[in-house]
């Protein structure tokens, strides 16, 4: 793993915390992504993944940059 791509997952835990588990299905990019989102994406990204939705890397771009 690279330095980067540790950070990258140390910044999601940070972010996330004990919620890790509901998007541990994700992609490191995905979840990166998500991470760096606006705080009514990142509800709008939890509430999708709690209720079972499947998102690629690209859904997660378009809801996070929204």
């Amino acid at each position: 793993m690279s330095i980067r791509t540790a950070q990258r997952c140390m910044n999601v835990a940070s972010e996330f915390g004990a919620k890790c588990a509901a998007a541990a299905h994700l992609v490191v990019m995905a979840l990166d992504m998500l991470a760096s989102a606006e705080p009514e994406a990142q509800a709008e990204l939890e509430r999708r993944v709690a209720a079972g939705d499947i998102l690629s890397a690209a859904e997660v771009n378009r809801i996070a940059v929204h």
